[in-house]
């Protein structure tokens, strides 16, 4: 389960994935520094592309770190800045727009 906060502080984004905690300056900066500290990727690991591969190819993937490798690989622009939820398929966030379930509804 990934879970992403705002917050007024030094480092204004967190994120929580399963039980590993992150912060940092933007959301990709702060699933960087979870997953290093948890031991997912290779600490020093800076590039999210890579980091991105490197899940792919070592962790049998399912929807939610699909939904994280997109976050590595796009940044900022597959986060629906009114729910907070990674929407990688959903062209209105990645055109700087809430997701489509915010804009018109639903149950998602």
């Amino acid at each position: 389960m990934i879970k992403i906060k705002i917050v007024n502080d030094d480092l204004p984004y967190r994120i929580q994935i399963d039980a590993l905690e992150g912060a940092g300056q933007n959301i990709k900066s702060a699933a960087m520094a979870a997953l290093s500290a948890g031991h997912k990727i290779p600490m020093g690991m800076r590039d999210g592309k890579q980091a991105a591969m490197y899940i792919f190819w070592n962790y049998e993937v399912n929807s939610d770190w699909y939904r994280l490798i997109s976050l590595l690989e796009n940044g900022d622009s597959v986060i629906c800045p009114e729910c907070l939820e990674i929407r990688p398929f959903d062209d209105r966030v990645r055109a700087g727009m809430k997701c489509g379930l915010c804009a018109y509804g639903g149950n998602g």
